[in-house]
């Protein structure tokens, strides 16, 4: 079982991505007022996501 300090390592390293697709999963089984705020959510995870850095990263990855 992971300790404490390495899940929130874990989460910390990839919370814009697991929260970006956790809400995804939730957005297409969800209807209503709920299917509203699992839109909410995932659109401010996806807007927390530095694209820049990754495409800088995918360049120097492929270059």
């Amino acid at each position: 079982m992971l300790c404490k300090t390495s899940r929130m390592k874990i989460f910390r390293r990839t919370y814009p991505w697991a929260t970006l697709a956790i809400t995804a999963f939730r957005l297409t089984y969800s209807n209503g007022v709920k299917k509203d705020r699992e839109k909410i959510r995932f659109l401010m995870a996806y807007f927390k996501i530095d694209f820049a850095s990754v495409l800088s990263l995918m360049n120097d990855m492929i270059f």
